[in-house]
C-alpha cells in the first residue's frame, strides 16, 4: 500500500506495537483485535480511513483491544471500507 519504497514513519509503531503485542497476547480473541486493529491504523496512516482510533498506533494494550473486540462489526466495515479505497 506504501507507494514505491517512499519513507513512511507513522508505519513503523504500528508495526512495531503490533509484532510485540502478539508476542505478549495469551487471548487468542486479543490476537484478532490486534489484527484489525494493525490494519486498520495502517489504512488510517496511509490515508484510507479518517476514523477515531483509540489509543496511541503503537499501543495495543488489553483495554484497548477490548473496545475492539466489542466494536467488531464497525471496524471490520472500516476495514473494507478502507481496503476498497485503496484500490486493492
Amino acid at each position: 500500500l506504501v507507494v514505491g519504497e517512499t519513507h513512511d514513519p507513522d508505519l513503523f509503531p504500528v508495526m512495531k506495537g503490533f509484532f510485540e503485542s502478539l508476542a505478549a497476547l495469551s487471548d487468542a480473541a486479543h490476537g484478532e483485535a490486534a489484527e484489525m486493529l494493525a490494519v486498520l491504523r495502517t489504512l488510517s496512516a496511509l490515508g484510507f480511513d479518517a476514523g477515531e482510533i483509540p489509543g496511541e498506533s503503537s499501543t495495543f494494550s488489553p483495554t484497548i483491544l477490548d473496545l475492539v473486540e466489542a466494536e467488531r462489526g464497525n471496524y471490520l466495515a472500516r476495514i473494507n471500507r478502507g481496503i476498497t479505497a485503496s484500490g486493492l
